[in-house]
């Protein structure tokens, strides 16, 4: 009996489950043929939810944890390597092997990289084709500059700096036969690039020569179903200093409202409940919750982003890490959401709450933006790369 080719998905760094998500997605379109799927996994835990249908192998990948920080804000995915091994030759020089050695004891016909620098590195020799998933905000489009995290874009010469860091260890352990890149972006060149979000949350937008865009809905987690209809959703994180506050403004707006806060105490959560306004500390599916839905509060997770633009749902966004400082400022720019920064007071929250859900020129722009692009689900990405596939034999 013929075996089918073998398919190798690799997440290799970042966090959440928007990665896991992405890849079992494309494991299932893939396994209905005679692929043989194995995945490789920065965290196997966050496999658990989406195991579902799944027919394949999965292990952890090489992984290496940061020992040191940066005293200064990260400005690029330069930065982000230079953590995660590519800091020092010799640690990367063990981490390269070490995915060597991976593809060597599950050799693949085929990868499919979801955020894996080293994984890309360690394959430069690798005899098959590979393929990039993920958001774009860490995939660069090759042969152009890295883009600059930073909001305000300052003229320091930081991102060029780390990336020749990067460059010169990379260059150190690279074979003899290998030609070492000229710019970082060139190691994520590749034979498709499939990104799930839309156009303008890629910060490299027009410069890409072989992607394709996919508004991918990446499920978060199932959990309670709740049966009320709310007028604001608020999908937030129990670090927010502004918890509080925004509470207190939502339930100061008399408007129908919903915080979903996984991981907050109860107790926190029982303090923050008004007439108006439901808290719960799990997970809800966010879309059927944003059906009836006039406004969106969130930090600017992918996930959220894409449902909003999908179904023209106003937003206000509370950015608290790197990609979610980007993401808001360029929804911002094109008039689809609003900015906040968590230290508000509570008149201001309702005098932001209210500004926004009345503002009818965003709704008119998020509905035209919906109008104007085809809208495809997480499934279709595992066909395209089925589809991709099939047509190698």
């Amino acid at each position: 009996m013929a075996v089918g080719k073998k398919v190798l998905c690799i997440w290799g760094q970042g966090g959440g489950f928007g990665h896991a998500a992405r890849l079992f997605s494309i494991a299932r379109a893939l396994s209905k043929g005679d692929y043989v799927l194995h995945l490789a996994l920065k965290d196997t835990s966050a496999a658990r939810p989406f195991l579902g249908g799944f027919r394949g192998t999965i292990s952890e990948c090489p992984v290496y944890r940061p020992i040191m920080a940066l005293s200064r804000q990260q400005a690029s995915l330069a930065d982000t390597m230079l953590l995660s091994g590519f800091g020092d030759p010799g640690t990367l020089q063990a981490l390269t092997r070490a995915w060597q050695a991976l593809y060597k004891e599950t050799p693949p016909d085929v990868i499919i990289v979801d955020y894996a620098p080293a994984a890309l590195l360690a394959a430069v020799n690798l005899d098959c084709p590979r393929f990039i998933t993920g958001n774009g905000f860490v995939t660069p489009a090759p042969g152009y500059p890295l883009a600059d995290w930073r909001p305000d874009r300052p003229s320091d010469k930081i991102v060029q700096q780390t990336e020749t860091l990067v460059l010169a260890n990379i260059s150190r352990v690279l074979p003899h036969d290998a030609r070492p890149p000229a710019r970082l972006s060139d190691l994520f060149e590749s034979n498709g690039c499939l990104l799930t979000s839309y156009p303008v949350l890629d910060s490299y937008n027009g410069l890409r020569h072989n992607a394709r865009y996919f508004a991918a809905n990446l499920v978060e987690p199932s959990g309670e179903a709740l049966q009320r209809e709310y007028e604001i959703v608020c999908y937030l994180k129990p670090r927010f200093r502004g918890l509080a506050s925004l509470a207190e403004g939502l339930r100061k707006s008399g408007r129908s409202a919903l915080m979903m806060v996984p991981g907050l105490d109860d107790g926190v959560a029982a303090g923050l409940r008004g007439a108006s306004l439901d808290v719960m500390t799990g997970f809800s599916d966010l879309e059927s919750l944003l059906r009836n839905a006039s406004l969106f509060i969130g930090h600017g997770n992918l996930n959220s982003l894409n449902q909003c633009l999908r179904m023209a749902i106003p937003m206000l966004l509370l950015p608290l890490q790197m990609e979610n400082l980007n993401l808001p400022i360029l929804l911002r720019q094109a008039g689809f959401a609003v900015t906040g920064t968590g230290q508000e007071s509570v008149t201001d929250w309702a005098q932001l709450i209210a500004t926004t859900i009345s503002d009818s020129s965003m709704r008119e722009k998020l509905e035209l933006h919906a109008a104007a692009h085809h809208i495809t689900g997480t499934a279709a990405v595992g066909s395209r790369f089925r589809e991709l596939l099939d047509a190698m034999r």
